[in-house]
């Protein structure tokens, strides 16, 4: 299973984002500045949007699901039973912790956004997917749901994850890293070596960088094991 850009130029408007990123099973973090292209790349990597010039080529990718942001502009029922079936599941099939057990009635405008982002991503994360395009899952979210979502992406099917997010206090274990730098979408490699490439790595990360400890990884409990190291 593989996702591959080969020579792929994405132009809308002035803007334009160039990349040959090559995509294997895992989760992905790609980051980048606001207006980078994070959202342009989401839509192209799904088929949504046609490069302009170059190919992605999907190899043994037959399912593929994208959220977005906005957990309202993917909505499409009143109720919260109807959103979950218009997923294809059923309210026991989400994941542990949802929070909606026995609200199939509640109607979606009863719900905050956060509740409502948080049913998008727990009917999304519900069955795994060969290429699944997580654009800001964490935007609207408490902190408590936060790391739940990254322990719903972490306990997750064996496809593709692309996970693009100014989250970096949340995030589920990290197979490669990719950053969006000067219109390209560039690969920096796999955890823990990509790290001293990251030129958008948060301050906490970069300051166990200055102290010269390298955590194993993104997520909370390798974070909390570098940091136990340095205060021993």
């Amino acid at each position: 299973m593989r996702l591959s850009c080969e020579g792929v130029t994405i132009r809308r408007g002035q803007f334009s984002l160039q990349t040959d990123a090559t995509f294997s099973p895992g989760t992905h973090l790609i980051t980048g500045k606001v207006g980078s292209g994070k959202s342009t790349f989401s839509l192209a990597a799904t088929g949504l949007l046609s490069p302009t010039s170059g190919a992605f080529t999907r190899e043994g990718i037959s399912t593929c699901m994208v959220t977005f942001a906005s957990a309202d502009s993917q909505a499409t029922a009143l109720t919260v039973g109807g959103e979950v079936t218009s997923w294809g599941l059923h309210l026991h099939d989400l994941p542990s912790g949802s929070g909606f057990d026995g609200k199939a009635d509640l109607d979606l405008a009863e719900l905050s956004a956060g509740e409502r982002k948080r049913l998008q991503l727990a009917c999304a994360l519900a069955k795994p997917y060969d290429l699944l395009v997580l654009d800001e899952p964490y935007a609207g979210l408490d902190c408590r749901v936060k790391r739940q979502v990254a322990a719903w992406i972490r306990d997750g099917g064996s496809g593709i994850v692309l996970l693009f997010t100014h989250e970096t206090r949340a995030l589920p274990p990290i197979t490669a890293l990719h950053e969006i730098r000067d219109g390209a979408l560039i690969t920096l490699g796999a955890l823990p070596a990509a790290l001293a490439l990251w030129r958008l790595a948060p301050p906490h990360i970069r300051w166990f960088l200055a102290k010269g400890a390298v955590p194993k990884n993104l997520d909370p409990e390798s974070i909390r094991e570098v940091a136990w190291t340095i205060h021993v």
